[in-house]
Parts: C-alpha cells; structure tokens; sequence
C-alpha cells in the first residue's frame, strides 16, 4: 500500500518525463554551478563522493526538472541541491535526491520556492530545510529515513516570520520532526502522511497557521506539539487545528501550549481530530482562550481531554473521550477520560467525558 501511495505522488510529475533539452531547457549532465536564470534539465543520473553539492543555484528565477533522475551524494557535509543566496522565483520537481548533510537546502532566504513530486532520502541531518525563505511550497514529495528533521523551516537570517504551504507529502522514518515549523505565519500544513517520526507535526511560536486534514501515525514523542517560545517575540497563537487523525504516539497525541518550555499558545481553535492510543493523553490544552470542539480521544494510556494546570478560559464543546487511562487523578473530580487542572474553562455541558460536562 505504502508503495502504491508513492508511486501515485510521484506518477504524476514522473509521467512523460526523462524529456530531451528542448524549448530553451539547459541539459545538465555533470555536478553544476547555476548562475543564470533559466529552465534547467537533468539528462542522467548524478553521484557525487566527494566535497560540494550536485547543483549549487546562484541567481532568481531558475527552475530544475530533475526529469525523473537520480542525484546522489555521498558526501555527509554538504547539501546535495542547495541555494547560494537569497534568491527567488526557484522550483525543483520530478526526482530522487539521495544522501548529503541536508537533501535540499535554502540557508539564507529566499521566495517563492516551489519543491514538488520529489523523493528526498538518506540525509545526514534534515531533509528539506529551509532558513527565512517565504511565499515557499513543498507538495506531492517523499521525504524519508533523515537523521534529522524530514521538513524544517524557520525564520532565521533577521525575518520575523515565514510564510508558505506544506500539502500532500509522505514523511516517515526520521530521527526528529516530520514537520518542524519555526515562527510560521499563516503557514498551512494540509493533508500530509507522517509516520514514525520523533514529533509528528511541531510548531514553534506559530501564528495563524492552519494544520488540517493531517495524519500522524506512530510518532515517538508527541504527534501535533503547538507551543510558543517567549523568547522568539511577536504575537502568536490564533491557529486552526482541523480534521488531523493522530495515533500511536509515544507521548500526547495533541498538545496545546506545551508545558515543556514554559510557552503557551493562546486562542487556537481545536476542531475535529481524532486522538487514539497514545502513550500519554489524548489532547493536552495547557494555555488559554482556545475553542475545543468536536474532538475524538479514545484508548490513549492517560486522560482524554486535559485542560492543564495553565490552561485558563478555554470553551470545550461536544468532545467526547472513552475507554482512557489515567493512572492517577490529575485533579479533583477528574475522571480516566478528562481532567480540568485550569482556571475559567468553561463548557455549555454538551460533552460526553465520559458523561455530560
């Protein structure tokens, strides 16, 4: 099955590919310096063992058909396709990139990057990363077996903020986030498959950002993790959570305003997901002035919905938990299934925790 979904992400970029040069496309043929804007081809396959990247981009509106080839590097300290500046106007489609320190890397900024129907595996560290690159769109890619991060990106290099899409990707087998967001801003996460990954799904100091339609299968720590780093600045929160399956995680499966870092993420709106078999709770709110609704927590190892010791004037509407485990009450008139630890949360008393709340 897994291979059947990879074979349709990449069958639609792949069909008709391994094109000739023509209509004014570059062939590339060996490792490349790009340093004009242009339509460029890869014509076979590349390997490199040694120093450098594959292709190297030094200037605005370049685009790469990898053409259904391979580029594979086996040299751990450098990039194998990576930007040379903060250029814009950039797409790479339509191949294998295998191996380096990061698959593909933007270090120093950069918009309107487009990466699509790619296979990215076998990194050193992250898969994709992108640093202060905005107006960005990663879709339709394979990103597997990193050390690190499958997808990261962040603000950095002096931006405040980062703005793009991640939508219909296949994330599995890495040793950190499958999805790791830093200061995103309308950010949208849509219909990615993430699995056995250390954080599903992990955004930092996130504002307006929507995570919709996501599934998170066998995360070994947390599977959605939204949290603010008050040292990071601005105004955050005010995020849509809608419509995520998340199962099997090794710690919460949804967790609001982690206690972890002592940040909060305030007046997100939390609707239906459906939280099963995680290690610990179900969905952890602990910040505050949050909508929590029409949610699903089921058989997770400790209690359903937990409104937490920081959590405070939050509105939970026709959630339902059964069939959870808490080991201990977490605070008085707690039950297995729900636990209100916070301050002013309220209800219209149309949950079922396991009875109406």
């Amino acid at each position: 099955m897994k291979k059947l979904f990879a074979l349709a992400l990449l069958g639609a970029a792949a069909a008709g590919t391994r094109l000739v040069a023509d209509e004014g496309r570059i062939p590339i043929s060996t490792p490349t310096t790009i340093t004009k804007s242009g339509h460029y081809i890869v014509t076979r396959d590349l390997f490199i063992n040694g120093p450098g990247s594959i292709l190297a981009i030094g200037n605005n509106h370049v685009t790469i058909d990898l053409n259904g080839f391979s580029l594979q590097s086996l040299n751990g300290t450098d990039p194998v396709i990576r930007s040379l500046g903060g250029f814009g106007s950039l797409t790479i489609r339509n191949g294998t990139v295998e191996g380096g320190s990061a698959g593909i890397l933007f270090p120093a900024g950069g918009t309107r990057v487009v990466i699509e129907g790619v296979l990215v595996t076998g990194a050193d560290q992250d898969g994709i990363r992108l640093n202060g690159v905005n107006d960005f769109a990663i879709r339709r890619s394979i990103i597997s077996i990193h050390h690190l991060d499958g997808i990261h990106v962040e603000a950095g290099n002096g931006y405040s903020e980062v703005v793009g899409t991640i939508e219909n990707n296949l994330v599995e087998d890495c040793g950190g986030s499958g999805i790791e967001i830093l200061d995103g801003s309308g950010v949208g996460v849509v219909g990615n498959r993430i699995r056995g990954t250390d954080q599903g799904i992990a955004l930092v100091a996130p504002a307006g950002c929507l995570i919709s339609d996501n599934t998170v299968v066998a995360a070994r720590g947390d599977g959605i993790f939204i949290f603010d780093d008050l040292t990071r600045g601005g105004a955050h929160g005010g995020n849509r959570l809608s419509g995520n399956a998340v199962s099997g995680s090794g710690s919460v499966g949804i967790a609001i305003g982690g206690i972890e870092t002592g940040g909060s993420s305030t007046g997100n709106f939390v609707i239906n997901n459906t939280i099963t078999r995680s290690s610990s709770a179900g969905l952890a709110v602990h910040s505050g002035l949050n909508q929590i609704e029409d949610n699903v927590m089921t058989l997770n190892g400790d209690v359903g919905l937990w409104l937490g010791g920081n959590s405070f004037k939050n509105v939970y509407r026709r959630n339902t938990a059964r069939g959870n485990q808490s080991p201990s009450p977490c605070a008085i008139g707690s039950t297995p299934d729900f636990c209100d630890a916070g301050a002013k949360n309220t209800s219209a008393g149309d949950n079922f925790l396991p009875d109406p709340q």
